[in-house]
């Protein structure tokens, strides 16, 4: 490994090096080459830091410190007074800070979460100190991420509860990084997620809302009388209205770019072009679904769909046509989501089925469930599914996909923390969010907790605040 690094420099540094390489290895006393074994020794022994050092070139020691990963770097700067001197004084742990957080959105994440923007910009700091402080914060976000890591494989967290009125079912709950939108009957109410504050609501819905999704400053809505309403998010005000032909109930949509896609309760399929705020108008109808759609997911290549007629159909997006009708399923299907050429389903007949999204080949039957499964979400990690008796089950994803895995040992945990049945379960690095018809939303926090801890919180006409990164 350090002689892949050495030879990515190419300057004069680095042909002295090698000839002095060449010079440890040469001997004038041998007539044959050294054997192989002689030679890694000698690369071995021989300590190229201490060679740049003495020809005043600590900064190419630094810039092949900083190919290192922190793990390493923190053994390397142990090594010796030399080795742990370069990597101080040529902010070799900043490199290798900024490096980390440009790559890896968790780690990004992390780091704003333990204060980096402040040290970032502090002015009274030495390179030194800010060096120190940057490996305090890889040492401090290495163990976050153990830490959740572990909490997620055994089910150890902090469930905040929030409960919303009697009588009232939560249909529908989306998030990002900083809101929680839900509905509840005909409204939908937009909450910050960092303070679960007296919500504001986006009214104009007259009936049920059954499909929402928002992306920056845009939502979408749908309701049971075919009426689609397009919001603008900062000014909570509706900027476009429609409905769709004989006024039939969309049930799910999803939107990309400029194209939406809903799902009806006669089987079609709208494509719709959005020219916001002037219009939006229908391009072409996919018909292929003997029964009502239930639910759509969307990604820049494919459409997925699912019915009452217990089918799964994959769409081009690109051609429109129907690339595979996947069959397996005996019962409706409830729920749907595709991600990274895969498919995740959810049906009435208690089981989750895993397809190939590329082949339409069914690679795993998840069994389990005593109730139908009504929500599913996943990664590349774990997959959640969610029942309409309110369990909820995490399997491992990766052992799913390895067909010599035994199916009994795939669901690593059962959650029971609803009393009905779950309508969403969405997942980011730490957390979870799901809701159901029990009047309840639950924020899972797998974050750094050693213990679990739950907090139940009433939604009313009282304005409160909770914070949900606890």
């Amino acid at each position: 490994m350090t002689m892949v690094i050495l030879f990515r420099y190419n300057g004069s540094a680095m042909l002295e090096l090698s000839d002095d390489l060449v010079r440890v290895f040469d001997s004038d006393d041998e007539e044959e080459p050294p054997p192989s074994a002689v030679l890694e020794k000698s690369i071995i022994d021989f300590d190229f830091v201490q060679f740049l050092i003495d020809k005043n070139l600590n900064h190419v020691a630094g810039a092949i410190f900083a190919e290192l990963d922190p793990k390493t770097l923190r053994a390397a700067s142990f090594t010796c007074r030399k080795w742990r001197q370069v990597i101080f004084e040529e902010k070799v742990w900043y490199t290798v800070f900024m490096k980390k957080i440009k790559t890896s959105t968790i780690w990004a994440d992390l780091a704003e979460c333990n204060g980096w923007e402040k040290i970032k910009s502090a002015d009274n700091l030495t390179p030194k100190q800010r060096a120190m402080k940057c490996r305090h914060l890889c040492n401090v976000i290495e163990q976050q991420i153990q830490n959740t890591t572990n909490n997620w494989n055994v089910g150890r967290y902090t469930l905040i509860r929030a409960i919303h009125p009697p009588n009232t079912v939560v249909s529908c709950l989306r998030v990002d990084e900083t809101r929680v939108l839900s509905v509840i009957g005909n409204l939908i109410q937009v909450r910050d997620r960092a303070r679960y504050l007296r919500c504001e609501k986006l009214e104009g819905h007259e009936c049920k809302v059954l499909a929402l999704q928002f992306h920056a400053q845009l939502a979408v809505s749908a309701d049971n009388e075919g009426y689609i309403k397009f919001w603008c998010l900062e000014t909570k005000k509706s900027i476009y209205s429609m409905q769709n032909d004989d006024a039939v109930a969309i049930n799910d949509l999803r939107f990309r770019d400029e194209i939406l896609v809903t799902g009806d309760n006669v089987g079609i399929i709208g494509i719709w072009a959005m020219n916001l705020p002037s219009e939006v108008t229908l391009i072409q109808n996919l018909i292929g679904h003997e029964g009502s759609i239930t639910c759509l997911d969307l990604s820049d290549k494919m459409l997925v769909s699912g019915c009452t007629s217990c089918v799964v159909k994959v769409w081009s997006m690109e051609t429109r046509e129907n690339l595979y009708t996947l069959l397996g399923h005996t019962e409706r299907i409830n729920c749907i989501k595709l991600s990274n050429n895969l498919i995740v389903s959810g049906s009435a007949d208690k089981t989750a089925r895993i397809w190939n999204a590329e082949s339409g080949i069914c690679m795993r039957v998840l069994v389990g469930h005593t109730g139908a499964v009504t929500a599913v979400t996943f990664n590349d990690v774990r997959l959640i599914t969610g029942a309409s008796n309110g369990y909820m089950k995490a399997w491992n994803m990766k052992a799913a996909l390895d067909p010599h895995k035994r199916s009994e040992y795939l669901c690593t945990y059962t959650l029971h923390e609803h009393s009905s049945a779950v309508t969403n379960i969405l997942c980011d690095e730490f957390h979870m969010f799901s809701c159901a018809s029990d009047n309840a939303i639950i924020f899972w926090n797998f974050l750094c907790h050693k213990y679990s801890r739950v907090l139940t919180i009433a939604c009313d006409q009282v304005t409160m605040g909770v914070n949900l990164e606890l």
